[in-house]
């Protein structure tokens, strides 16, 4: 029997919450939630869940790189991608993990790290987790989304936004009766990123800005798996290469059609200290054969 605990309490910093300036105190629900997957959640409550996408065999890639005495080998999973709907939900940025009403806590596949799910919970954390159980303190009243709509949510980074959030939008691709709702983003991030996601066929009338500080409250909210995670205990790493196929595809749409071609830029990471490409001659190869009007070295 899972025993859950609510109390309504005022807060400071020593609660180990997001750190307040001076000595202000709110109200939170403190509650300890179970964590479950969103496919057990939405069966015994029976809400929407689909697998988009069925599992795939895993696949091995030797990738030779110049410098080092050994090829680097790369082993992706491809696990199922899928959809959920959940019904009286807090969602807890930045990655969007979703505590229910009857106290469950949802987060495997819905982070870019499935180990992980205490860091993504720090700002509302309390003390250690066990066995699966997480105590979470929630603001209250938190603000609330009435409407029924999509899930994305946000990060900071903008390499991280697209790879983990941005990509998930494929999948609405592949389902026609989730292409009209609505969709939830943070409200903290730069203006830029929103211009990016009008070329992903999510213009601005379809967004509802939400904090990408506080917890929300959604009535009936869908979640998209991300196509990429990695688990760094087992060293297993899972991406759906299909994603970038299917965005790239809505985005370059428009200049098929506009009175004369884009120009086609590709920004290398040949001097860059960090993050290189490993198979860099390869990408150059590729990028030599296609319709690139300028390739442009990152310094």
């Amino acid at each position: 029997m899972n025993v859950i605990r609510m109390a309504s309490v005022p807060y400071d910093d020593a609660d180990n919450i997001t750190p307040k300036a001076g000595p202000v105190q709110m109200m939170v629900d403190r509650r300890i939630y179970h964590e479950m997957t969103m496919r057990e959640w939405c069966v015994s409550h029976g809400q929407p869940f689909l697998d988009v996408v069925p599992e795939g065999p895993p696949v091995s890639k030797v990738v030779a790189r110049p410098g080092f005495d050994q090829p680097a080998k790369f082993k992706f999973l491809q696990p199922p991608k899928y959809y959920g709907r959940v019904a009286h939900v807090h969602v807890l940025p930045p990655c969007g993990i979703a505590c229910t009403e009857d106290g469950r806590l949802l987060a495997r596949g819905f982070t870019d790290r499935n180990d992980m799910t205490d860091r993504n919970l720090v700002r509302f954390l309390v003390g250690i987790p066990f066995a699966g159980q997480f105590e979470i303190a929630i603001e209250k009243p938190p603000p609330s989304v009435v409407q029924e709509c999509v899930y994305l949510g946000g990060l900071g980074n903008f390499g991280h936004f697209l790879l983990e959030k941005v990509l998930r939008l494929s999948l609405l691709a592949r389902v026609q009766h989730l292409q009209a709702l609505p969709i939830a983003v943070h409200d903290d991030m730069p203006s830029r990123v929103y211009e990016f996601l009008t070329l992903t066929a999510v213009p601005r009338e379809r967004m509802i800005m939400i904090s990408g500080t506080q917890a929300t409250r959604f009535d009936l909210v869908r979640f998209l798996s991300s196509p990429i995670f990695r688990d760094s205990k087992t060293s297993d790493a899972s991406f759906w290469p299909y994603a970038l196929t299917i965005l790239r595809d809505i985005a370059i749409r428009p200049m098929r059609t506009g009175p004369r071609p884009r120009r086609r830029l590709f920004v290398g990471r040949d001097a860059a200290r960090w993050q290189r490409f490993v198979n860099n001659d390869e990408v150059k190869v590729i990028v030599a054969k296609s319709q690139v009007a300028r390739r442009i070295s990152r310094q």
